[in-house]
C-alpha cells in the first residue's frame, strides 16, 4: 500500500496555499478536492454506517454512496458549459447555484479509468438488488432494495481496494510516485480514514482563530454572524482534537503564520514528514505576509468560551479580550 499525503484545515487557514506549495513537488499529484470520501454519503459516511449495520440503513447508505459517486464520475458538455456560465454571473447570483453537484470536477481527467473503478467496487459490496416495498419509502420511490451483507472486515477491504486502485490510477495519469490532496475536512474524518487506509500523513494548517472566524463571515458557505460563526469553528476545532488523540503519529500541525514567515523552515519540515527529498520548487509560488484581523477588526467581538480558550491555548495564540 502506497502512502497518500494530505492537506487539512478548520477552513479560512490557509490550506489552499499550502497545497499549491506542496504540488509543486515533483513526485506529488496535483488533484482538485474530490471530495468523495468525506463528503455528506462518501465513503466515510458509507463506512461508518457499515459498523452499525441493519438491512435498511446500510441499503440508503449504499445508495448515497452509488450516487455521490456516479456524480463525481460524470461531468457532461452541457455541464462544463454551465460552471463557465456560472463563473461569469458569480456576483449576479451568489445565493443560487446552477450547476449539477461535483460537475467542475472531471475526475476523469485525472483519473481516466474511475468510472470503471466504481463500478466495479460498488458490484464487490452489494450482493443483489430486488424489489421491495416498505412503510419507511419515500412517496414514487422506486422498489428496487439493495442487499449489503453485514459483512464488516470485507466492506472495509474492498473500499481500501478501491481507494488504492484510484490512487494509482491518478499517479500514473498525472505521471507522479505519490498521490496528494487538499480537503478542509480531511480533520474532521481523520480517524475513519485512518482505519481504511491506515498509510496516510496528514499536514494540519492552524491559524490564528480570530482571523478564521472574521473570515468564516465573509464567506457564502458560512454564516455571517460572528457568535454562530464561532460555534462552528469550536465545534470543528474540538472535534478534530479529539480525533488526533487517537492516531498521533499520522500527522503533523504547522502554522499559517509561520509558512508564510519561514517557509523554509516549515517546507522542510514537511519534506521531512513526507518522507520526500527538499526542493526549492514551492518558490514559484508568491507567498504575501498575513495581515492580522485582530488589530484592525477590535470593534468585532469574538464571545468568550472555555472550549475557545482551550483551542488557544493549545496552539499558543493570544487569548481574546
Amino acid at each position: 500500500m502506497e502512502p497518500i499525503f494530505l492537506v487539512g484545515g478548520s477552513g479560512r487557514s490557509g490550506t489552499t496555499i499550502l497545497s499549491k506549495l506542496l504540488a509543486t513537488h515533483p513526485q506529488l499529484t496535483e488533484t482538485p478536492e474530490t471530495r468523495f470520501l468525506v463528503d455528506p454519503g462518501g465513503i466515510c459516511d458509507f463506512y461508518n454506517v457499515a459498523k452499525t449495520w441493519t438491512p435498511y440503513n446500510a441499503h440508503y447508505a449504499f445508495a448515497d454512496l452509488e450516487r455521490v459517486l456516479k456524480q463525481v464520475s460524470s461531468t457532461s458538455t452541457i455541464d462544463r458549459i454551465i460552471v463557465r456560465l456560472e463563473k461569469k454571473l458569480k456576483e449576479l447570483l451568489p445565493q443560487f447555484r446552477l450547476s449539477a453537484r461535483y460537475s467542475s470536477l472531471e475526475i476523469c481527467k485525472i483519473a481516466p479509468s474511475f468510472e470503471t473503478l466504481v463500478k466495479d467496487y460498488l458490484n464487490s459490496i452489494r450482493t443483489c438488488s430486488y424489489p421491495m416495498n416498505w412503510v419507511g419509502m419515500e412517496r414514487f420511490e422506486k422498489y428496487c432494495f439493495n442487499h449489503i451483507p453485514d459483512q464488516q472486515r470485507e466492506t472495509l477491504l474492498a473500499t481500501r481496494q478501491f481507494l488504492e486502485n484510484y490512487f494509482a490510477d491518478v499517479c500514473k495519469s498525472l505521471h507522479s510516485d505519490y498521490y496528494f490532496e487538499k480537503n478542509t475536512w480531511n480533520i474532521l474524518h481523520y480517524k475513519t480514514i485512518n482505519e481504511i487506509y491506515p498509510n496516510l500523513k496528514l499536514v494540519h494548517i492552524v491559524r490564528d482563530p480570530y482571523d478564521v472566524i472574521l473570515s468564516y463571515m465573509q464567506q457564502s458557505w458560512m454564516p455571517c454572524d460572528v457568535k454562530v460563526a464561532t460555534s462552528i469553528y469550536v465545534d470543528i476545532m474540538t472535534k478534530w482534537l479529539r480525533e488526533k488523540a487517537q492516531y498521533p503519529y499520522n500527522y503533523i500541525e504547522v502554522k499559517f503564520e509561520d509558512l508564510v514567515r519561514k517557509p523554509f523552515e516549515i517546507m522542510s519540515k514537511i519534506y521531512q514528514f513526507f518522507n520526500l527529498p527538499y526542493t526549492d520548487d514551492w518558490k514559484i509560488i508568491p507567498l504575501a505576509q498575513p495581515k492580522s484581523r485582530r488589530e484592525s477588526n477590535r470593534n468585532i467581538k469574538i464571545p468568550p468560551s472555555p472550549e475557545l480558550s482551550t483551542i488557544l491555548s493549545h496552539y499558543q495564540y493570544e487569548q481574546f479580550d
